[in-house]
């Protein structure tokens, strides 16, 4: 509860002198865009040119993903509001898409139910580090897990007529094993940090 509120007060504090770099606008448009792709999931007709739409905005909400650090780096506008607001939109956008997708495909319910487990978890050990101290870093698997989740749902949101047969089952498995591979990283790195 403490890290929440710490969260939002450093969100609150540096929303105002923040919230237009380019950067931040780019998490901005993801957040607010996994609202818009639930809402287009849940309440759009389901016929296959509607779904190939749905991937599309899906796939250009999910690419602000790869912008938002670049252009960050490259502009020298890293904030905190950004450095915290960037996880949650990743994880909203995934874990909103996933759940609008498990009532209409089966498999990926098994994927939706690791991703959300693993969300939690790491909520948890992150706010366990953060009373400790200990700032976690971002690493690699986090980002590699992602992107193939963000690939599987592009896929399953793709009309079966459109791709190879199999294709998205595949995407789903792999991102299903690089959720939990990124999970475990993820507890091992901060296990050993909280060691030492």
């Amino acid at each position: 509860m403490e890290m929440a509120k710490k969260y939002l007060q450093t969100i609150r504090s540096d929303f105002k002198g923040n919230w237009y770099k380019l950067p931040n606008i780019l998490t901005e448009i993801r957040l607010v865009g996994s609202f818009v792709v639930v809402g287009l999931l849940v309440f759009g007709p389901k016929n296959e040119r509607y779904q190939l739409t749905v991937s599309i905005i899906f796939a250009l909400i999910a690419a602000t993903d790869l912008f938002d650090g670049f252009f960050a780096r490259i502009l020298n506008q890293k904030t905190e509001y950004g450095r915290l607001l960037d996880p949650i939109a990743d994880a909203a956008l995934g874990i909103f898409t996933l759940i609008g997708l498990s009532f209409s495909d089966v498999s990926l319910r098994i994927l939706t139910i690791f991703v959300v487990a693993r969300q939690i978890h790491l909520l948890l050990l992150f706010s366990k580090a953060e009373r400790e101290g200990i700032t976690p870093q971002v690493i690699i698997g986090g980002k590699v897990k992602t992107a193939a989740v963000s690939v599987a749902i592009v896929l399953s949101l793709i009309p079966e007529s459109f791709i190879p047969n199999g294709w998205a089952e595949r995407a789903v498995i792999f991102a299903t094993a690089i959720t939990i591979c990124s999970w475990i990283e993820y507890w091992v790195v901060l296990s050993m940090v909280a060691k030492k």
